[in-house]
């Protein structure tokens, strides 16, 4: 199981050997920018990006059905609004396995809680860029199966957006975007989204108010911004059902009493500074607060606050007549996170720092590799009702690869990359035995190639991701809650390929699979799969321009079986695999576009996650999703 580490690194060291006899003596001139840091800038990572212009043919409403749409990502969807993603084979713990970028700013969460990355209107949204693998040296933490970079547009022009949303489930969404751009460079927009629905299911109606407002500034030898936003987001939260109460009404609620009522207030500001023709300065600020109250069976409030600094200096410079391209920097985040309930009272803190660098450049002809090293640290304090808790963590990881490109249809690379995952406060106050959680460390091999020509495209990847005492929660075999866990040795072994290609100029189909193969390596459950990680998933989609002012999209999702989550011992009930048909038709007319979109055409009946408990003996709950549905925007552009 382990031939793809050895494939990946025979290339490498292949063009190791030949390096040190050779060294490229004609390199391009490197142009360094103003431009904010972003994925597609690094070495030897897989990465897909989907456009804004992209995301509008697919017609999907929020962040998440976006990312469901890649077969590479899989979600865990509690309910509609809910959605955590999965890249490269996580269950329970795939929230704080997948980091989420905002304009190439980390984003996390001292406590569990997964980021809300429904809160970004679409409308906001330039293009998402996935990156599949380990990324740790570059990010940091919880950069562990990939990273999700979601990149906000940039006015242009003078502009005002006005769209009107409704549809199943008593949807209603209203959303206006202003943009003023003077030619000084500097630019404002605003915007404010107002969403209500009642959803699927029983007891989940969801209101949702955003506003946000940015500032940006363009100059010569840099550019500036500033970017706030408000999140009013209230939620009814209808638990989950048995497999009689699924059987019976599948749309029913277990209560009538459980909601979560949350406001944020979250502040972003990048400066990136060109301090000669060689290097530029970049930063990055976070603030980012919330207040939040309701009832999980009995009442509780909860309070959040972090601050994160992240400078970055890119240079380029001469070894030998050769361009070496460079990237420092270091992170500094303090966070705190209070929750209070009837019998608990707990209050965490946690500080980090890091440093990391990573050089690139020429090896031969058409060839780069690339090498970095991060060192970090964690410090957490816990304080409850009856105990007091501190933990210090440290990390320290490198990442080396070689990208080849022997034409410009052609690129083929190898890496090698470290990965780390601090304990949060709150995965300490319920660990097992009380015993704080170690580090959860790992190295994925990666390797694979791309091709493209002529509007064509293909590419393979295949991968080994390696971890050790990762951190999971495992239910309890003798109660209805469990403990958080460092678990024996587990691996993900897998491949992933797509394939995109024009039928006629006005007719474009894509094909993507990924298998993964998550198991725990050794220990009391070797062998057993990862839950809630299915096997298989694959898409279909096609676009066809009807006409010169329309377009037709039509795509067929398919994931396999999964055990489970919590079930680390395979003994629940499989949840079904499914295939889900979906279909968005636009048309635009001057200044007005207009979408349909229906979802899960064939209404078929599958599940968005499963878990198991012990009540006292093992039972499987269900989160089932919605049935046929639809949904219509009229889209005003002035």
């Amino acid at each position: 199981m382990r031939y793809i580490r050895y494939l990946s690194f025979s290339l490498f060291t292949t063009y190791l050997a030949l390096y040190l006899d050779s060294l490229a003596d004609n390199v391009p001139d490197v142009t360094v920018t103003n431009e904010p840091f972003s994925l597609a800038q690094t070495l030897t990572l897989s990465t897909e990006t989907i456009t804004q212009q992209q995301i509008r043919y697919r017609g999907v409403r929020t962040v998440s059905e976006v990312l469901n749409g890649q077969s590479n990502v899989q979600l865990q969807q509690f309910y509609e609004s809910m959605a955590v993603p999965s890249i490269r084979g996580f269950g329970d713990n795939a929230a704080d396995n997948v980091l989420i970028l905002i304009n190439g700013l980390p984003i996390t969460n001292p406590d569990i809680s997964p980021i809300l990355m429904n809160a970004i209107p679409l409308h906001e949204i330039d293009h998402i860029t996935i990156l599949s693998g380990s990324a740790g040296v570059l990010y940091g933490d919880q950069a562990v199966g990939g990273v999700i970079d979601i990149v906000t547009q940039t006015p242009k022009k003078n502009n005002v957006q006005i769209d009107v949303t409704g549809g199943s489930y008593g949807l209603q969404q209203y959303d206006a975007d202003v943009t003023r751009r003077w030619n000084n460079g500097l630019a404002l927009r605003a915007g404010a989204t107002h969403l209500q629905t009642h959803n699927y299911r029983e007891h989940n109606n969801e209101e949702k108010n955003n506003a946000q407002i940015s500032l940006q500034d363009q100059y010569n030898s840099g550019s500036f911004s500033l970017r706030y936003h408000y999140l009013q987001n209230n939620l009814q939260y209808p638990g989950a059902l048995s497999a009689e109460q699924l059987a019976q009404n599948r749309r029913q609620a277990q209560n009538n009493t459980d909601f979560d009522d949350q406001q944020h207030n979250d502040a972003i500001l990048q400066w990136n500074q060109i301090l000669n023709e060689h290097s530029v300065l970049q930063q990055g600020a976070i603030v980012q607060t919330m207040q939040g109250a309701g009832v999980l069976t009995s009442p509780f409030s909860e309070n959040r606050y972090l601050l994160e600094w992240s400078p970055q200096l890119s240079s380029t410079g001469n070894i030998r007549h050769t361009t070496v391209q460079n990237q420092t920097g270091m992170l500094l985040q303090g966070s705190q996170y209070q929750l209070h309930g009837a019998g608990f009272d707990n209050q965490s803190q946690q500080n980090k720092w890091a440093l990391f660098t990573q050089f690139t450049m020429p090896l031969l002809s058409h060839t780069r590799w690339s090498v970095g090293g991060r060192t970090a640290q964690s410090r957490v304090s816990l304080d409850t009702l009856n105990s007091q808790n501190n933990k210090t963590n440290t990390a320290a990881i490198t990442d080396v690869g070689v990208e080849w490109n022997p034409t410009s249809q052609w690129m083929i690379y190898a890496r090698r990359a470290g990965n780390y995952r601090f304990p949060k406060a709150e995965e300490n106050a319920f660990s097992l035995n009380n015993t704080p959680l170690n580090t959860q460390t790992g190295v994925s091999y990666e390797t694979g190639f791309r091709w493209q020509q002529r509007g064509k495209k293909v590419g393979i990847d295949f991968f080994d991701l390696l971890l050790n005492n990762e951190i999971m929660f495992v239910p309890s075999r003798s109660g209805l809650f469990g403990t958080n866990q460092n678990l024996p040795p587990t691996e993900r072994l897998g491949t992933t390929a797509y394939v995109s290609y024009p039928i006629t100029s006005r007719w474009r189909m894509g094909m993507d699979y990924t298998f993964i193969n998550a198991r725990f390596s050794s220990g009391f459950n070797q062998g057993k799969r990862i839950p809630f990680v299915a096997l298989n998933k694959g898409r279909w989609q096609t676009d066809y321009r009807t006409t010169q002012h329309s377009n037709l999209h039509t795509e067929v999702i398919i994931v396999g079986n999964r055990f489970p989550g919590g079930d680390i011992t395979n003994q629940g009930t499989l949840v079904p695999g499914y295939a889900v048909l979906n279909m968005s038709f636009n048309y635009r007319w001057k200044h007005l576009l207009a979408t349909l979109t229906v979802n899960n055409i064939t209404n078929t009946k599958y599940i968005n996650y499963a878990e198991v408990l012990q009540t006292p003996t093992l039972q499987t709950f269900y989160y089932p999703a919605a049935g046929r549905n639809f949904w219509i925007r009229l889209s005003f552009d002035i």
